[in-house]
């Protein structure tokens, strides 16, 4: 496409002028929407920085669920080990005691 000059001698840039008015107007709608997307990363950022100093239990979040993790178990095993010596403990003592 051959462009024309104008009366003193420049080139006209018409075309190209709206076509920059274009990608400005489209590169500050996407600028507004990384914004947008920023605000809400910070927000969810700030939430888990607000809860990351909280103790959590996991035996207490998951009492309601059926799968439980390996550690979860082996605290409950071991729980129940230490019951189990008591008690063979106690009966064991109670029956020299006879």
């Amino acid at each position: 496409m051959a462009r024309k000059r104008d009366l003193k001698g420049g080139y006209k840039a018409k075309l190209s002028l709206e076509k920059l008015i274009v990608e400005h107007e489209r590169k500050k709608v996407q600028l507004a929407a990384m914004y947008r997307k920023n605000e809400g990363l910070q927000k969810e950022l700030g939430e888990l920085r607000s809860s990351a100093g909280k103790k959590i239990n996991v035996a207490e979040e998951n009492k309601g669920s059926a799968s439980k993790t390996h550690h979860e178990f082996l605290i409950k095993e071991m729980l129940w080990m230490q019951e189990d010596f008591d008690r063979e403990h106690k009966k064991k003592t109670g029956d020299a005691k006879k």
